[in-house]
C-alpha cells in the first residue's frame, strides 16, 4: 500500500506545496497499480515534461537552479556551497553514465530528503504535518476542484506561500494550520479569477472603480519633469473598491 504521507513529502520537495487530493490519489494508485510500488519511478515522473506545474517552476534551468528550491522548500534554508558542490558532481557523474536526468533528480531528492537531521528533519516533518492538514482540509467541491486545476497558479502559490511559513519551530506549524481556511479562500478565489484587476495611479487626478473581486490600487512614487519625486496618491482622486 502506497505511503501517503511520503508522497506529500515529494510534493513538498518537488512543488513546495501540500498535494492535491487528485493528485494524491492519482499517484498512490499508480505507485500501487502500475508501477508495482516502484517509488523511484513514480518520484521521476514529479519533474517530467510533461509535468506543466514542475516545467513552470523549473522550466530548463540548470541543476543547480533545481537543487537550491529542492532545500529551501524541504528546509528553509540555503544549500551549503559543499553540499551543492556535491550534489552537482553526482548528477554530472550519472549524466555520464547515461542515466535519465528526471531519474538522477528523483535519487538525488529521496536522498536529501531521507538524510534530513537534525532542525532540517524537524523542518520537514512539521511541514509533512501542515501538508497534511491542508489536504484534509479539502472539504468541498469548489476546493477540491480548485486546488486541481493545474491552471491555478494563484491557487498554487497561495499554498506555496503557507507552507513556506512552516520550519522547525513549533509554533509555526500552529500558526501555519491557523492559515489554512483563509489560504483555501485564495485558492478558491485563483480558479474563480477572482484575484482581482490592479489599477495604478497616475500623477492627477483617477477616478477608478473597482471590481467585485480582490483588487489591488497601487500609487507608485515618480520621477517629475524635474526629477522631482511626485506622489500619484492624491487628495483629488478617487478611488472606489466597489466589492
Amino acid at each position: 500500500m502506497a505511503d501517503l504521507d511520503r508522497i506529500q513529502k515529494f510534493y513538498i520537495a518537488y512543488y513546495g506545496r501540500p498535494a492535491d487530493t487528485v493528485g494524491l490519489d492519482y499517484w498512490a494508485n499508480t505507485l500501487d497499480n502500475v508501477l508495482g510500488g516502484d517509488e523511484t519511478e513514480m518520484v521521476k515522473n514529479f519533474g517530467s515534461s510533461d509535468q506543466p506545474e514542475y516545467q513552470g517552476l523549473f522550466g530548463t534551468n540548470s541543476i543547480a537552479d533545481f537543487v537550491k528550491p529542492v532545500y529551501q522548500n524541504l528546509f528553509n534554508r540555503d544549500v551549503e556551497v559543499d553540499g551543492l558542490n556535491y550534489w552537482l558532481g553526482v548528477y554530472n557523474d550519472a549524466i555520464v553514465e547515461g542515466q535519465d536526468p528526471n531519474l538522477i533528480r528523483a535519487n538525488m531528492v529521496a536522498f536529501i530528503m531521507d538524510g534530513a537531521q537534525g532542525d532540517d528533519a524537524t523542518s520537514v516533518a512539521n511541514k509533512l504535518v501542515v501538508a497534511k492538514a491542508f489536504t484534509d482540509s479539502l472539504d468541498t467541491a469548489d476546493e477540491i476542484a480548485a486546488y486541481s486545476d493545474v491552471e491555478n497558479t494563484a491557487g498554487q502559490s497561495a499554498a506555496r506561500a503557507l507552507l513556506k511559513t512552516v520550519d522547525s519551530d513549533e509554533d509555526s506549524v500552529t500558526a501555519a494550520t491557523g492559515n489554512i481556511d483563509s489560504t483555501l479562500d485564495e485558492v478558491v478565489d485563483g480558479a474563480t479569477g477572482n484575484t482581482g484587476t490592479t489599477f495604478t495611479l497616475k500623477v492627477g487626478e483617477d477616478v477608478l472603480t473597482g471590481t467585485e473581486a480582490d483588487d489591488t490600487f497601487n500609487g507608485p512614487i515618480v520621477q517629475g519633469n524635474a526629477e522631482t519625486p511626485l506622489n500619484t496618491l492624491e487628495s483629488l482622486d478617487m478611488l472606489d473598491g466597489s466589492g
